[in-house]
């Protein structure tokens, strides 16, 4: 008694250190009251912000002080890659189930008859005025079940007009449906109105809507089912599987958790992920930590056989972690239990770094194993911290045009691509030579390291390509790739000078300028002028013609001339 005592008293600093739902004060001292009268050491408790804080918050085993001196040692080590399983990345599949609300379901199915109501005008009214009323609504009036029920989706729709944000955010959440906090209220207001639509539509035309959607449709699946796979899904749209946490209330908790997030800055999530145990790259990016973070959170809610569920998703071992009954929230557990649990939670933390992985280009699919993907890393995290020269350095051993070679994020990319490729097996690296439609010679094909490194620059050097071509500039038409990398470092410098400057390059190149045109007009027609440049004569040439009508140049002038008198 005592021991749950101190628990309730620490509940709310806990939650509020994980950044979840508190109990109100009433139902702490309700919940103290059930426990029996002598009860000790309900003052003077320990506060939890002097203790270490693990994965959440505070560490599991941390809650209840069971003293069990011979249970073995579950700790499992942040880099410890031994018996993990490659697997491709996948999301747990959405899957049919009733509804959760068990008012909303019977509303849904019973579709009783609606009560003879006063007298409306609009109750009867024509077929073609049926028609435009609803088409002016957007309401596929062919689709629902009687006109009646279609003047019942236009008054609902009239007072959905008259909502504030957030009354239509209820709305929304009442029907379980995940509302995005960064929806503006027009475009909430639009999900809300579909979704009251939906409720309406014909049972076939309900389900051909989930089919179009992906959803696992079954044969015979009531109304309110078909509304739960929407809802569903519009809850993995925010990253949170809702079917895989005990309740919609845990659900919005997180919700509401991850729109606090997003209106932090970088340096807060950092701390935020630190205190979480989430793994941290050397330069982490916002955008890419606020998934993770998420994660994180989603985990600490669900229960023990819905984390397992994920470790093996991920495939993390598993072998000395022993499976219990699950089921309903457990207020005591053994310490056994609890150590599992928290190495679950630790694996899964571990298991992010899959996405920090992925988001440098690094596929443990390809690599073969989580240790060369971590070592991979390791050597791209160095990268970042070395001197420029040395990168250019080992940029320029890629045999690569060194037009760019100023250019920090353009090298760092090819150098670290590099490094990529050098660690694939050579089969592999032969596939990634056909899927990029790659030439390797019969003598590349020998596992030697030196025709490894020719198919690396190779593949390098078609990376560079499919770069520039994406940028807009006409690869194929300026002859080598030296050309183009010229070409992009102008792009690129034109990008960083001020608009005066712009017209000054312009009267430099002979270009006359019109006082009226913008800046991005001026940026384009230089831009013009920088692939003009870097084209062939026979290129120039057809330039001209497409444009303007043949090319006349004066034959007595050299080809540097001619080019130049072309331009």
């Amino acid at each position: 008694a005592k021991e749950l005592s101190e628990s309730f008293s620490q509940l709310n600093e806990l939650l509020s250190a994980a950044g979840f739902l508190k109990f109100s004060n009433d139902t702490l001292e309700e919940l103290k009251l059930r426990l029996p009268s002598k009860v000790e050491g309900l003052r003077g408790v320990p506060s939890l912000t002097n203790r270490k804080m693990g994965f959440g918050g505070p560490s599991p085993h941390r809650v209840f002080q069971h003293h069990q001196p011979n249970v073995a040692n579950l700790e499992v080590k942040t880099f410890d890659w031994k018996d993990w399983e490659v697997k491709p990345p996948s999301t747990p599949p959405l899957l049919a189930r009733p509804c959760v609300m068990a008012s909303y379901a019977a509303e849904l199915d019973e579709h009783p008859e609606e009560e003879e109501e006063e007298e409306d005008p609009e109750a009867h009214l024509s077929e073609d005025d049926m028609m435009k009323l609803c088409v002016a609504k957007k309401i596929p009036l062919l689709q629902l079940e009687s006109s009646r029920r279609a003047m019942l989706v236009i008054r609902q729709l009239d007072l959905l007009d008259k909502m504030s944000i957030s009354a239509l955010r209820t709305e929304y959440k009442k029907r379980g449906f995940a509302p995005d906090f960064k929806l503006r209220r027009e475009q909430l207001l639009a999900h809300v109105k579909d979704v009251v639509i939906r409720e309406n539509l014909k049972l076939e035309d309900l389900q051909n809507l989930c089919r179009q959607q992906q959803l696992p449709v079954e044969e015979g699946m009531p109304r309110s089912s078909l509304m739960q796979l929407l809802a569903d899904d519009s809850w993995s749209v925010v990253g949170i599987p809702v079917q895989q946490l005990p309740s919609l209330v845990v659900a919005h908790g997180i919700l509401d958790s991850v729109a606090t997030l997003h209106s932090k800055q970088l340096p807060e999530l950092v701390a935020n992920a630190k205190r979480m145990g989430i793994p941290l790259e050397h330069k982490p990016d916002r955008e890419e930590l606020l998934p993770r973070i998420v994660k994180a959170m989603v985990w600490k809610q669900m229960d023990d056989a819905a984390l397992r569920v994920e470790c093996e998703r991920c495939g993390a071992p598993l072998d000395d972690i022993p499976r219990h009954a699950s089921g309903g929230v457990k207020l005591l557990v053994n310490n056994g239990c609890k150590l599992g649990r928290q190495k679950m939670e630790q694996l899964l933390l571990q298991s992010l770094w899959l996405d920090i992985w992925k988001a440098n280009g690094i596929f443990v699919q390809s690599l073969g194993n989580h240790e060369t993907a971590a070592k991979l890393f390791t050597e791209v995290e160095a990268l970042h911290s070395e001197d420029m020269a040395q990168v250019q350095e080992r940029y320029r051993a890629l045999d690569l045009p060194v037009g760019q070679l100023d250019d920090h994020k353009w090298v760092m990319q090819r150098v670290s691509e590099s490094l990529f490729w050098e660690a694939l097996p050579l089969s592999e690296l032969l596939e990634e030579c056909e899927m990029r439609g790659v030439s390797v010679s019969d003598r590349e094909r020998q596992a030697d390291e030196d025709a490894r490194r020719s198919i690396v620059r190779k593949l390098v050097k078609e990376s560079c390509l499919r770069a520039w071509v994406k940028m807009g500039i006409p690869v194929s038409r300026l002859g080598d790739a030296q050309a183009a990398a010229l070409v992009a470092e102008e792009w690129r410098s034109l990008a960083n000078i001020t608009s005066a400057d712009l017209k000054i390059k312009c009267e430099l190149h002979g270009v006359p300028v019109d006082a009226g045109l913008e800046r991005h007009d001026l940026l384009q027609l230089l831009k013009d002028v920088a692939v003009w440049e870097s084209m062939p004569i026979h290129e120039l040439k057809l330039e001209i013609a497409k444009n303007t009508g043949p090319a006349i140049c004066d034959r007595g002038l050299d080809e540097f001339r001619q080019h130049c008198q072309l331009v």
